[in-house]
């Protein structure tokens, strides 16, 4: 037989486990959650600088005399293989210094990558999405790769 204060002492631990499991899981939850976009944002780095890379290697014209060309469809085709959600921006800036090795301008292709990382936990939704409650987290990822010309003879 239970004594009257063991059974009073239970109904105090229900209730403060009542009060402190939204908390504690909502704090278990979120640090889930910023692996999780830890993760996607690792994953779309990657896939922004090979694309950066793709394109800085394959923007030269034969020859090699006229300036960057680079198919934005050709960058978003070769990123959407490796992160299928993404979008893709590219520009070439001003040429930066010329090479005096090879004779030539250089270039640099800067590209900008979007893409929408999934948010798992509802809980952790509130505070983590951009923008607020859309159950997803928008990164951009930018990034500068020389375009490498050959050398002319």
């Amino acid at each position: 037989m239970m004594k009257k204060g063991r059974r009073r002492s239970l109904g105090q631990v229900i209730v403060e486990v009542i009060l402190i499991l939204p908390l504690f899981l909502a704090i278990v939850f979120t640090i889930l959650e910023m692996g999780n976009i830890a993760y996607n944002l690792i994953i779309i780095q990657h896939a922004t600088w090979e694309t950066a890379r793709y394109g800085a290697m394959t923007a030269v014209p034969a020859g090699g005399k006229t300036g960057p060309n680079v198919s934005k469809a050709k960058l978003q085709t070769f990123l959407q293989r490796i992160v299928p959600a993404a979008t893709v921006k590219a520009a070439f800036p001003d040429m930066t210094i010329a090479d005096p090795q090879a004779g030539v301008n250089c270039y640099d292709l800067v590209l900008t990558t979007e893409y929408p990382i999934p948010l798992i936990f509802p809980i952790s939704n509130l505070a983590l999405s951009k923008p607020p409650g859309a159950g997803k987290r928008t990164v951009e990822i930018t990034l500068r790769m020389p375009i490498e010309q050959p050398l002319l003879k």
